[in-house]
């Protein structure tokens, strides 16, 4: 079951969403995914891709924010480019005019890559990396796959390395330190 679908689940849908909402916007947490307005967000992306980007503008490198990740598995192609990046921004831009926090996110769990066999959606990395349902994780291993992110391809939950440990370590200590971080994608 994906997340978001069906009213009989809805306990085990706020479960679920819990865990690996709050990993994922704890893993976005130093970036600033709460405090600063969108549009300055998504400008400082800009600026990091341009700054970044090979002379010939070939391939453009920087942070991208959760809107920007979920416009970009929606509507683009994958890979690295200049031309990637700049239509990226509109369309987040867009996404944030038109949904709120919590269902970009909802949106982004269900559509990341989750594991290194084209394993699509939250539900379907917690059942390639754990055996069991997104709604079933425990946050150490919610944290685990928000480690992963944003390549599943050379990092794993399933095994993970010392560096993807330290990074769910890290993502569970700021959940734990700043529990009212995930307000705006936690049930109400």
């Amino acid at each position: 079951m994906a997340l978001g679908q069906g009213r009989a689940c809805r306990a085990h849908r706020r479960s679920a969403r819990a865990h690996l909402s709050g990993a994922a916007a704890h893993r976005h947490c130093r970036r600033g995914w709460q405090l600063l307005p969108q549009s300055r967000r998504h400008l400082g992306a800009i600026r990091e891709a341009l700054e970044q980007a090979d002379e010939d503008l070939g391939e453009a490198r920087g942070g991208s924010t959760i809107t920007q990740q979920t416009a970009k598995n929606l509507f683009l192609w994958p890979g690295r480019s200049f031309v990637r990046k700049v239509l990226e921004i509109p369309l987040a831009l867009w996404m944030n005019l038109v949904l709120p926090k919590r269902r970009v996110l909802e949106i982004y769990l269900n559509i990341a890559e989750w594991g290194p066999h084209g394993e699509f959606g939250a539900e379907a990395g917690a059942r390639w990396a754990f055996g069991k349902s997104a709604r079933d994780l425990t946050e150490g291993e919610a944290a685990l796959l928000a480690a992963i992110l944003p390549n599943p391809v050379r990092r794993s939950a399933r095994t993970p390395t010392t560096i993807v440990r330290r990074l769910a370590d890290l993502y569970e200590r700021r959940a734990a330190a700043h529990p009212a971080l995930d307000a705006c994608v936690r049930g109400r």
